[in-house]
């Protein structure tokens, strides 16, 4: 039982790794995702520089989806964390009720052979009062049969003694 608890434990382990891993990635990719944005961003602006395009508006839209973009990210690496928060939390407290169902099986099944324990012993210890009990009536009938077969042995010959 303490083997099979072990490897469960483990496997959660194991598994809770690997998600990990996962959410990482995925912010990883993510990240990169919005970084290749923003130079392609950076490059359009660069290339509308050189062109000399006097274009002041299209470099605020150009800041404000910068800055929309890195929100964004910020955004999607918080909600991330909050995810991988959440599934450690979730398999803590899944880990934490298997370990108290298995303590509880394991706690039913000591009673379980403490009962029956209790029942091997109490059983036992009837047989040796039965047969303590028939060997000592045993010998009370022993006994008395010997002490009649005195009795009669005495008045025999009390009787051949009178005659």
């Amino acid at each position: 039982a303490e083997r099979r608890l072990e490897r469960r434990r483990l496997e959660l382990k194991i598994r809770k790794l690997k998600e990990e891993q996962e959410a990482q990635e995925q912010a990883r990719q993510k990240g990169k995702e919005v970084q290749r944005q923003l130079e392609e961003q950076e490059a359009s602006e660069r290339c509308a520089a050189r062109r000399g395009e006097p274009s002041e508006t299209g470099k605020e839209e150009a800041q404000k989806e910068l800055r929309r973009q890195r929100r964004a990210q910020r955004d999607a690496e918080e909600d991330a964390k909050l995810r991988e928060a959440r599934r450690r939390r979730r398999a803590e407290e899944e880990a934490a009720k298997k370990e108290h169902e298995a303590a509880q099986r394991a706690a039913e099944e000591d009673k379980r052979r403490k009962e029956k324990e209790r029942k091997e012993r109490e059983k036992r210890e009837r047989k040796e009062r039965e047969k303590a009990e028939a060997a000592a009536q045993a010998q009370r009938r022993q006994e008395e049969e010997a002490k009649r077969a005195a009795d009669e042995r005495r008045r025999q010959e009390e009787a051949a003694r009178r005659t």
